[in-house]
């Protein structure tokens, strides 16, 4: 390995609308942001050492992981300016990295990295209990495409209860018209057509809709039918049968749909079997209606919520959650917030259980995460909180410039200043202290590596 010391000069679920309509979902939080973990690879394939930053390592994966895409004409000499440029960043990136760990910015992070932390390992749990259950088979994918040509045209009445949905079947048997009934009682936006979704595919169709609309002949009205959001009255207009692509184009389409779902239905589960083990304290919980300044100490110690009969947490630990709201918003939401703080509480605990937060995968994301923090407090500690930037040098500025500002002199040109003095003396400051971080380092970098990526990228 030809290696010598080198010195671098100068970092809900979206409805699904491809037929004409679609029901109102409940809110999972955390679902939208995991589905794309059903697809996403993580192996790595090889951990050649591409540089040595004192006792630490770049690798070449992590190096082309976020190297910059360059021109459509690149020569050579190009291309291996630009992954200098690459590399000088991450070499400096990682020497702050270093200069806040010596300097003890570890402590500072520490809350910031504990939150990050329970983050990444919900989402992992979710990942886990969820959506690697959700994957659609092929089965069940042939099943779909086989009743994907036939469209239907519906109307819909969407109620909360089913005493509602009684309600709404006693006035269509007694005669009064489908769209008379939507207009007054459906918590659909369809409502205010008279409850009519359109024409759309019988395949798309929420699972219990679909059973029950095959079922169906036009003209005719179903039973009150449950769903996530409620109690579903449909009625069959018409049926037609419409040309399709070929299982191979269609497929993506129908997995993404049936995974979705599946993840909605796994989700209701999981929860259900969570908050079977919660007990709350209706008191305590209506201590978050008061304002937060006017919650007492004994009202602070007031228990919140029991799990499996063992005091989870007290008032005074979701005070934080009740401040992030402003007094104005409704105090049901932020129940809504305390109780969804909680079960994350117990997803945490979960995830922990079953010994994610030892998963070697995990672990490397933890110390990414840590990586970003530390970088940024040293950074906002010797670059950001020391750069002023005074009046004298933004009018300055502006008389040498004058000529760019043809609007004159006003309060957003000072501002607009200001940014571009701040910015431009950030930027020499980070120059500045990485080439003194760099006098004092031990940078290696492996340059027949580095050559050989950039003649693979000409290939």
């Amino acid at each position: 390995m030809n290696i010598k010391k080198l010195i671098i000069t100068n970092p809900l679920f979206p409805p699904i609308v491809r037929f004409g309509f679609a029901l109102p979902h409940s809110r999972f939080p955390l679902i939208v942001l995991l589905l794309a973990l059903i697809s996403i690879p993580c192996q790595k394939t090889s951990r050649p050492i591409l540089a040595k930053v004192n006792d630490e390592v770049i690798l070449v994966d992590d190096f082309l992981k976020d190297l910059p895409k360059g021109q459509e004409i690149e020569t050579e000499d190009a291309v291996l300016n630009r992954y200098q440029k690459h590399l000088n960043q991450l070499i400096d990136r990682r020497l702050f990295i270093q200069a806040a760990k010596a300097m003890g910015l570890k402590s500072e992070v520490k809350n910031s990295f504990e939150l990050n932390k329970r983050t990444l390992l919900i989402q992992k749990f979710y990942s886990k209990a969820i959506m690697e259950k959700a994957r659609a088979t092929p089965k069940a994918i042939r099943k779909l495409y086989e009743i994907l040509p036939t469209a239907v045209h519906l109307r819909l009445i969407l109620v909360a209860t089913e005493d509602d949905a009684r309600l709404v079947c006693d006035q269509l048997k007694a005669n009064v018209p489908f769209e008379t009934c939507a207009f007054k009682f459906s918590q659909h936006p369809s409502g205010k057509n008279g409850g009519d979704v359109g024409f759309g595919k019988l395949a798309f169709l929420p699972e219990p809709i679909r059973h029950t609309v095959e079922d169906l002949k036009p003209g005719m009205v179903s039973q009150p039918i449950p769903t996530d959001d409620g109690f579903a009255i449909v009625q069959l207009l018409a049926k037609k049968t419409e040309p399709v692509g070929s299982l191979a184009q269609e497929e993506n389409a129908i997995r993404s749909f049936l995974e979705q779902q599946k993840v909605k239905e796994l989700h209701r589960q999981l929860f259900a079997q969570l908050n079977s083990r919660l007990v709350y304290n209706h008191k305590a919980l209506q201590v978050f209606f008061k304002p937060i300044e006017q919650i007492t100490d004994a009202e602070k110690e007031l228990w919140v919520c029991k799990k499996d009969d063992t005091l989870l947490v007290k008032v005074k630990s979701l005070l934080h959650i009740a401040e992030s709201f402003n007094p104005a918003i409704d105090t049901a939401l932020r129940i809504y917030a305390i109780k969804r703080e909680i079960e994350d509480d117990l997803l945490y605990e979960e995830a922990k259980r079953l010994g994610l937060d030892k998963d070697p995968k995990v672990l490397d994301e933890l110390n990414k995460i840590m990586d970003e923090l530390l970088y940024q407090a040293y950074y906002n500690k010797t670059i950001s909180n020391q750069i002023t930037v005074s009046d004298q040098a933004i009018l300055d500025y502006y008389n040498k410039e004058r000529a760019n500002y043809p609007g004159g002199w006003n309060e957003s040109v000072k501002n607009l200043i200001k940014n571009r003095l701040a910015t431009e003396a950030k930027s020499r400051a980070q120059a500045d202290l990485a080439l003194k971080l760099r006098e004092k380092a031990q940078i290696e970098i492996n340059e027949r590596l580095l050559k050989s990526l950039v003649r693979k990228e000409k290939r």
